[in-house]
């Protein structure tokens, strides 16, 4: 034949015929390589890496297999399009988590973390200033100083008047970290400056 085609090609290297070297062992429907006694479809037991070079994929094609390192069971790993979720099926942004992220120095400071949070040992963060949501119904601008609404304290509304008393703050334009929000479908969200730096707009009505 011009072709060979090896369906187990085994490389004997023993020294004698006790000696018990196996390439795989075949063993009640699962497949062992450096084990006599698979416990799995497929068990690979070694210090060795299990992959040296390739260029093709791993792909787990049930909705239900698991990716286990060390003993740990990473679950619902899925990537839809080009988004990926940790224990979300079907992520909407980029990197989607449901559960804790700690960014951690090596020092374990995220033994009890709560659903939902981020916990990191520092930030560092582009933006320089801090801001909260408030609800408002007008088209504010960044730069723009803001009051509370007198008909409805919950919003903001833009200043009418120098020295106003119910003065709440400036709207920001690129806040660093932003807080809250606001679901009334009436209203939009916009971002008051709690500190940091901020641009102000100014009228040179009464001078310069």
């Amino acid at each position: 034949l011009a072709n060979t085609i090896v369906g187990l090609n085994v490389d004997v290297t023993t020294a004698n015929a006790n000696d018990t070297t196996y390439a795989a062992i075949f063993q009640g429907g699962n497949v062992g390589i450096g084990t006599t006694s698979p416990g799995a479809k497929l068990e690979i037991a070694g210090t060795n890496s299990v992959i040296s070079n390739t260029s093709g994929d791993i792909t787990i094609t049930s909705a239900t297999g698991n990716i286990s390192l060390d003993g740990g069971s990473l679950t619902n790993i899925n990537q839809i399009n080009s988004d990926l979720g940790i224990k979300r099926a079907s992520p909407s942004v980029a990197l989607e988590i449901e559960g804790a992220l700690c960014v951690d120095d090596g020092t374990d400071s995220c033994e009890t973390g709560s659903a939902g949070t981020i916990y990191a040992e520092q930030t560092s963060i582009s933006e320089i200033d801090l801001a909260e949501n408030y609800p408002s119904n007008q088209t504010l601008e960044g730069g723009e100083v803001v009051a509370v609404d007198p008909v409805d304290k919950e919003h903001i509304l833009r200043t009418t008047q120098k020295y106003q008393p119910d003065l709440i703050g400036v709207i920001s334009t690129k806040p660093g970290i932003l807080l809250g929000g606001f679901s009334r479908e009436s209203s939009k969200n916009d971002p008051v400056a709690l500190a940091g730096r901020v641009p102000v707009k100014v009228c040179l009505e009464n001078g310069t």
